[in-house]
């Protein structure tokens, strides 16, 4: 069970690494918004 979690995460990293720098700028943005 702790195995398919952590294959998530690092699922979800990759998903987020290989998006375009812009795109990751952009959705730094949008989180850094929602947590002010």
């Amino acid at each position: 069970m702790g195995r398919s979690v952590r294959q998530g995460g690092y699922a979800m990293r990759n998903d987020l690494d290989h998006l375009p720098a812009d795109k990751q700028r952009e959705l730094a943005r949008v989180v850094q918004i929602i947590f002010e």
